[in-house]
């Protein structure tokens, strides 16, 4: 049986978990200064399709989003350093500015609406649901693209 090739209008498919095909896709950068939390959500998303990549600090992120280009960047709020609301500042200060998701065990109110008022996408309390978790990055992606087509 001969292969199908793809047409020159479909976009290339990649071989995932448990043999489903998956569109080639989005590149998220996920910053996180526990180890375990960045390799849950990098298992996640790359199970989903997502070419996912990881940071342990908003430097380290910031280096990382010069050369990948991530369309949507999914990172902690408190770190050493510099935290997740300077990270967010100095992404979207940049062109093609990637959506920022932060998370965070300590959201309260006032934090939650200054991240908000400062341009997140979203904030997410921990722990994390898995389908909150897909469902905020599939809806960041929708409306990036949607406001993109408009100006195209």
């Amino acid at each position: 049986m001969k292969k199908k090739e793809p047409r020159a209008s479909e976009p290339p498919m990649e071989k995932q978990k448990g043999n489903a095909p998956r569109v080639s896709s989005t590149v998220i950068l996920v910053v996180d200064d526990d180890p375990m939390q960045r390799d849950i959500l990098k298992t996640i998303l790359t199970d989903e399709g997502y070419e996912t990549h990881v940071a342990s600090s908003a430097e380290e992120a910031l280096e990382a989003a010069q050369t990948l280009k991530p369309e949507v960047v999914l990172t902690d709020l408190r770190m050493d350093k510099m935290d997740g609301m300077e990270l967010m500042k100095q992404l979207r200060s940049q062109a093609d500015a990637p959506e920022v998701l932060i998370m965070s065990a300590f959201g309260t109110p006032h934090i939650i609406e200054e991240s908000a008022r400062k341009g997140a996408f979203s904030f997410m309390q921990k722990p994390l649901e898995k389908h909150e978790v897909l469902f905020t990055i599939k809806r960041a992606l929708e409306i990036t693209a949607r406001i993109k087509n408009q100006y195209l």
